[in-house]
């Protein structure tokens, strides 16, 4: 079977590194994150949050900084050895570095996909099953006949499809789609 995988906000702690980062330079203690446009809750515009975000990227922390989400490593590893592809397809194409500070953090991790792909168009490399927690790609994925499961987040509540809560909840969902397939 032919997994794909989002990155930010799925295996990435964006939140949390962001959040780090912020505080980095300058901007204090901010809450987490609970909108996909959290730039305004915390009264930013989002000319400025365009500009932290950047900064962040570029001076190569902030896609560096934070280890993988819990269990999705070892999730990752286990759905490689029972013989699924797996295909990060990842947004990360803003700044100079956000591909390269990827390549590392994926290298860094041991986290070896079959591919990965910078495109903000997740339909971009056909998969049977793709776990993402954005709203509007979630609904892409599912119009283009992959079966999406919503990695929960305060963002995405109104997905009506599969969802899950952590990694090995991922895990024995892959295996039940991969029944389904075979």
């Amino acid at each position: 079977m032919k997994i794909g995988i989002d990155l930010d906000s799925v295996m990435f702690p964006f939140s949390e590194a962001f959040q780090e980062v912020a505080a980095d330079r300058g901007h204090g203690d901010m809450d987490l994150p609970t909108s996909w446009r959290f730039f305004e809750d915390w009264g930013w515009t989002e000319e400025f949050w365009m500009e932290e975000f950047l900064a962040g990227i570029n001076e190569h922390r902030l896609f560096s900084r934070k280890w993988p989400m819990s269990n999705s490593v070892e999730v990752f590893n286990k759905l490689k050895d029972e013989g699924h592809s797996l295909h990060i397809v990842t947004a990360r194409t803003f700044g100079t570095k956000s591909m390269s500070s990827t390549e590392d953090w994926l290298l860094k991790h041991n986290i070896a996909a079959d591919s990965v792909t910078f495109s903000h168009d997740k339909t971009v490399v056909y998969t049977d099953l793709f776990i993402e927690d954005n709203l509007a790609n979630l609904d892409a994925l599912t119009d283009a006949g992959t079966v999406a499961v919503a990695y929960d987040q305060p963002w995405n509540q109104e997905f009506d499809g599969p969802r899950v809560y952590d990694w090995i909840e991922f895990y024995s969902f892959a295996r039940e789609i991969a029944k389904e397939i075979e």
